[in-house]
């Protein structure tokens, strides 16, 4: 009867790590060639597509803007020099800026913790729209308040001191 002579490095643990290394490679490979299925996190219209099928992408850039369906909550930003520090649970008076004008009463939910730069339209000619910077405040959208996702609304604080 014939003898078999195994190699002992193929069966030595050195050689078992390195296959089990490159294996779990391989699978990570796969896994990243493999298709993602995004589900957004609300309901609405795809607003901007920045990638396409196929295309290389880092982790934290954006794929598509998505435009809300219905408005759920208000953005406001308080001008520098700041006249007073807002806080959470401040009272707003809402005013909307349709024909049959509208108003209600929000609550502050949170304020930012940085100014950020906004938009601000300028009246003077020449000049269609330039930066400036504002504090965020976020407000609850009052019950039975009509207003579409990115309409203009007016706000007046009512601090509570």
């Amino acid at each position: 009867m014939p003898q078999i002579w195994e190699n002992p490095q193929a069966t030595s643990p050195a050689v078992s790590a390195a296959v089990a290394v490159q294996e779990e490679k391989l699978r990570l490979t796969e896994a990243q060639l493999n298709p993602v299925l995004l589900k957004a996190p609300m309901n609405g219209v795809v607003h901007k597509i920045y990638r396409r099928s196929g295309e290389n992408i880092l982790a934290g850039e954006p794929i598509v803007t998505l435009s809300a369906a219905n408005a759920q909550r208000i953005i406001g930003y308080l001008r520098q020099p700041l006249p007073f520090e807002p806080r959470v649970g401040d009272t707003v008076k809402v005013y909307t800026r349709r024909p049959h004008r509208q108003t209600a009463n929000a609550r502050i939910l949170q304020v930012g913790v940085q100014m950020e730069l906004v938009p601000a339209p300028m009246r003077i000619r020449g000049y269609a729209i330039a930066m400036e910077r504002g504090l965020p405040i976020l407000l609850n959208l009052p019950a039975g308040l009509e207003v579409h996702p990115g309409e203009l609304v007016d706000l007046m604080i009512k601090p509570v001191r």
